[in-house]
């Protein structure tokens, strides 16, 4: 006698039902040109009442007749999530595409609103001249696409790489969105992920840029694996330095929180960083397959750069922690 196998529970489930057509763009594979086609179910021909859903990192649209499911290349997890984040204002939807290289055309992170104060700066004196974290960041940010404070840009980075992951990724929609508070929740694994990145840079050296970061140098201080608990908490401890006038600072409520978080909830943040970067590695090799045929490159080649066309930059990526106004 057989036993049943238990149905398999997809993480970050979103469904969208959509009581008309469904309106797709996509492109002649020998001319190029673009092209509007309506979704319609390839067994039956049904166009109207179909349903797009997502569950983990894949999505398939679900035929009213039987409830039979089907792949639409077109079709993504990414593109579900995003839709299914703004009620439909039509009977009838057309999907957008998404931005060069797959960047969401939307940012639904949740933004936490509190107070931006930024923790003061800590006056250096001649003693402080030879702290190698001092002579790092005062020497970070002469590239042209790195002109700030490092943390700040740890944050930019860290913004906009989960723009694009928390789409993606089942697992981390479901840890922020199912969570009591979504907004702390996103915040907090944005300030993880930032001072991870922040924090690998740093220990690769003076004269290493941030976008040149491979990603699996943050993930190491990020794994949920019981061994890298030491390197979380090390890394729960990092402060940022900054500058007196440019911010690169934390802010006073996020010191308050990392003193006051037990464990068990720093090492949740942590996770969800880590998946983050993970969700980003992960098509970062399929991309490489793709490109280059059975060759697929190492884990650690995949640098932050290597993503920046799926990541999301808007005009607050930069100053989303802190406004420039603000920064004391």
């Amino acid at each position: 006698m057989t036993q049943a196998q238990p149905e398999y529970e997809f993480h970050g489930l979103v469904r969208l039902t959509v009581p008309g057509e469904i309106q797709v763009r996509d492109s002649d594979r020998l001319t190029f040109e673009d092209f509007t086609r309506t979704l319609a179910c390839p067994q039956c021909g049904t166009s109207t009442g179909l349903t797009l859903q997502a569950g983990d990192d894949t999505a398939v649209v679900v035929c009213p007749q039987d409830n039979r499911a089907f792949a639409e290349p077109r079709i993504t997890a990414l593109k579900v999530r995003l839709l299914s984040a703004r009620p439909l204002a039509e009977q009838t939807l057309e999907v957008p595409a998404p931005l060069g290289g797959g960047a969401p055309w939307l940012d639904i992170t949740p933004v936490l609103d509190e107070d931006r104060t930024l923790a003061a700066f800590r006056d250096l004196d001649e003693a402080d001249d030879a702290d190698p974290r001092v002579q790092w960041e005062s020497g970070f940010g002469f590239a042209a696409e790195e002109n700030g404070p490092a943390f700040v840009i740890a944050l930019s980075w860290a913004r906009a790489l989960t723009a694009w992951a928390l789409l993606q990724h089942g697992r981390l929609y479901e840890q922020v969105f199912d969570n009591d508070t979504p907004d702390r929740e996103a915040h907090m694994i944005l300030v993880a992920l930032a001072l991870a990145l922040y924090e690998s840079t740093f220990r690769r050296g003076t004269g290493e840029r941030m976008a040149a970061l491979p990603l699996t140098a943050p993930m190491a201080w990020l794994r949920p694996e019981p061994e890298a608990a030491g390197r979380r908490r090390q890394l729960r401890a990092v402060r940022p330095l900054g500058d007196p006038s440019l911010g690169g600072r934390l802010r006073l409520t996020d010191i308050a929180r990392l003193e006051g978080a037990g464990e068990q909830e720093w090492d949740r943040w942590c996770e969800g960083a880590y998946r983050v970067l993970a969700s980003h590695l992960k098509e970062a090799r399929i991309r490489s397959a793709q490109e280059r045929g059975d060759r697929i490159d190492a884990w650690e080649q995949a640098r932050l750069v290597d993503r920046k066309p799926a990541a999301y930059f808007a005009e607050d990526t930069y100053f989303w922690y802190a406004e420039p106004t603000r920064v004391h």
